[in-house]
């Protein structure tokens, strides 16, 4: 069977690469760096100790020229034959050589230099011996190879000339900014030099974040300064990572203020020392979006592009030994510095929430820390449990607002858990401590913790409860009584869950066409309850208890009832306010009628 040869567009091949593969032409600077340090690593195979470096140079003719050299390995006329002649060949894959050592793997990072010239020129010499090698590449897919005369060092020249449109991708500022962006933490030295200009090291190179061995008192400075640089702002504590095999290490910055818990905070990783990205959102677990981190690796695999992570298994477990660090050193601080670990949670409190959930031991560390709202302020558990040793809660806001103000005037301790996880933490608070009961109330257990009456008082209040419950039996609500401030508030009315769900979609189907209302029918289920509760201390009760008129103890009922729907913010529906215009009219012929009954007769 005969086989045949695909022919390749390299026109095409380079609008793929611009266009699909890379964010941006820019990282041309890059995969040429790439391969230069990955040409110092091969000869540094070769020769143990060996000192390699890197060389740019940009001239800013008439059309700017750039020349990437290193003094790495080098390659023989038969490998320029063999790796330059086919697309997606690769001297690191083909030589068989492992993937810790060398960051490029698909043999394209060259060709990514005819997004922005329309010809390569390259000059290598290899190490291992023999002549240098001239190979020149079109971008018309065509190139030729000629032995040049000149004596060359081992390693590589890139020469590289602006095409039409990309001139300003090769300015001198440009590329040095390029070199600093990717190549910060590169260990070989990075030179640069315009025109025929003296060359200065663009890269800092020492990277002691990058090794936990080295979080020494005397780094602490240089690692915290490096911090407020990539963060742009205060960092509070500066955390060491590292996987178990040592393969991916870092450092995670803990931000000095709180950050939105939508926003995902982006971390700059490096793979083998070479900027991979500066937006990397997983390589830290979700909750982690306290900390802004500086990773580098070289177990994880890049993508073809270079610019993210690829989805395999080892991500995951990376990302997971990473959190573990972070959560670690939070545990350690609460030995080593509480007054630390004490201002990060109150800083990053959702965070260290999410956390602690998820964690048995991190919860009983920092719980003690964390402060919740609540009728008596914001509190700690610990504060709590001064005013009670139950802890109260309310999830539902419009029945904790309900509650609120009675709570608070008589001293019982309510915590509002809608926020920040805080009703699952306090569950957790509850199956984790066996002695510390942790129960979600509702109003009408707030109720049952008022002042009750004594035998005598409830005889003289009976007679106006039985009333009321006749009158309050068409709206589910059943009467009761109790002592509470302030005394100015005759009564209270506290529905159930039930009653609460009903009274909300009714109020919505009030606002939807009748189609809509349709769809709703049967939508709030169960019918609810509620309880009235009269306040024995409020002198207009106490003045009803008094009183043996029972037409006018029904108005008062009714108007009280009403009273309290509106003190709870209750919408009234169509019933209440008939009810409320019958009793203001009752009340208003009563009046009138009194009125009248002590007018002086004419002539007297």
């Amino acid at each position: 069977m005969k086989t045949h040869n695909f022919q390749v567009n390299l026109e095409g091949v380079i609008s793929l690469l611009s266009g699909h593969l890379y964010s941006s032409p820019n990282v041309f600077v890059r995969e040429l760096v790439q391969n230069a340090v990955d040409a110092i690593t091969a000869r540094q195979k070769k020769e143990p100790g060996f000192k390699g470096v890197i060389r740019v140079q940009a001239m800013n003719a008439d059309v700017p020229t750039l020349v990437f050299e290193d003094n790495g390995i080098g390659l023989t006329l038969d490998e320029v034959h063999e790796f330059l002649s086919s697309i997606g060949a690769s001297s690191k894959r083909e030589n068989g050589r492992g993937t810790d050592d060398f960051i490029g793997q698909f043999g394209i990072g060259l060709l990514s230099a005819f997004m922005v010239t329309d010809e390569i020129v390259m000059i290598t010499r290899s190490a291992k011996g023999g002549p240098a090698v001239e190979w020149r590449g079109s971008s018309d897919g065509t190139y030729s190879i000629r032995l040049p005369e000149a004596d060359y060092e081992p390693g590589t020249k890139v020469f590289i000339r602006a095409k039409s449109g990309s001139e300003e991708l090769c300015l001198p500022l440009n590329v040095l900014k390029l070199l600093k962006h990717y190549c910060d933490l590169l260990p070989q030295p990075v030179l640069f030099s315009e025109d025929s200009g003296t060359e200065s090291v663009v890269n800092r190179m020492d990277a002691p974040f990058l090794d936990k061995a080295s979080f020494t008192p005397e780094n602490q400075e240089e690692i915290a300064g490096y911090g407020r640089e990539i963060v742009n702002g205060e960092v509070m504590a500066s955390i060491p990572l590292s996987t178990r095999n040592g393969k991916t290490t870092g450092v995670a910055y803990v931000l000095g203020s709180s950050v939105s818990l939508a926003r995902q905070t982006e971390h700059r990783v490096y793979m083998k020392r070479m900027l991979l990205s500066d937006e990397n959102r997983e390589i830290l677990p979700q909750w982690a979006f306290f900390v802004k981190a500086v990773i580098n690796t070289s177990e994880l695999r890049p993508t073809a592009s270079r610019e993210t992570l690829y989805q395999d298994n080892e991500l995951p477990r990376v990302r997971k030994q990473l959190g573990m660090c972070i959560r670690d050193y939070l545990v350690e601080l609460n030995q080593t510095d509480p007054d630390l670990l004490e201002k990060i949670i109150r800083t990053h409190r959702v965070s260290v929430k999410k956390l602690a959930l998820h964690d048995s031991e991190f919860f009983r560390i920092v719980i003690r820390y964390l402060r919740f709202p609540s009728t008596v302020g914001e509190v700690t558990i610990p504060q709590y449990r001064e005013y009670s040793q139950e802890i109260r809660h309310i999830f539902d806001e419009e029945m904790f607002n309900k509650v609120k103000n009675i709570a608070q005037s008589h001293g019982i301790p309510v915590i509002h858990s809608r926020y920040d996880d805080d009703r699952e933490l306090l569950n957790k608070l509850g199956e984790i401590y066996e002695g510390i009961a942790v129960t979600e109330v509702n109003p009408g257990d707030i109720m049952q913790h008022l002042e009750e009456l004594s035998p005598e008082e409830y005889a003289r209040i009976e007679p106006l409860l039985q009333l009321a419950a006749e009158e309050m039996e068409a709206f589910r609500t059943r009467p009761a009584v109790r002592k509470f401030q302030p005394s100015e508030i005759p009564a209270l009315h506290y529905p159930d869950e039930a009653m609460v769900l009903e009274r909300r979609t009714e109020h919505l189907k009030s606002q939807f066409s009748p189609f809509w209302n349709r769809l709703m029918k049967g939508v709030s289920g169960n019918r609810g309850q509620a309880v009235l509760y009269l306040n024995y201390d409020n002198a207009l009760v106490r003045q009803m208890m008094e009183t043996g008129d029972r037409e006018l103890l029904r108005h008062f009922i009714r108007l009280v009832y009403i009273q309290a729907l509106l003190i709870g913010n209750y919408q009234l529906g169509s019933r209440e306010l008939t009810l409320l215009t019958e009793g203001l009219s009752d009340l208003l012929s009563s009046g009138l009628g009194q009125s009248q009954t002590n007018k002086p007769a004419d002539g007297q």
